[in-house]
């Protein structure tokens, strides 16, 4: 009976009884690298004046034609652009956070050194 209890004390307390080692978690400063967007690279738009005779509107504005290859060259420019775009907006949003925060932080050690 004993040792049934003994054994069921020591089945309760588990690893509780051992000195475990602890864990200590050291981590080096972590440096990401800003990459620049790469630049719209545009594909060639060959533009052609409409035949039998260049149309001219009345805002004094020509027509030109497109073949259907040209139209999507000049689909794929527009959509080049916008991401060139959208990808400047970010790194001008990262760096815009980055002096925020940095000033923000400035100010916190200003306000918490007794002067």
């Amino acid at each position: 009976m004993k040792c049934s209890l003994i054994f069921a004390l020591l089945l309760s307390s588990g690893c509780s009884t051992w000195n475990e080692p602890k864990v200590v978690v050291q981590h080096d400063p972590v440096y990401l690298e800003i990459l620049c967007p790469d630049p719209a690279k545009p594909a060639q738009i060959t533009t052609r004046k409409v035949r039998p005779q260049v149309v001219e509107d009345q805002a004094g504005i020509f027509w030109v034609g497109l073949t259907p290859q040209d139209y999507e060259n000049l689909a794929i420019n527009t959509q080049e652009t916008i991401r060139y775009i959208k990808d400047q907006q970010g790194v001008t949003s990262y760096y815009r956070k980055c002096v925020t925060d940095f000033n923000l932080e400035i100010d916190r050690l200003k306000s918490a050194t007794p002067d």
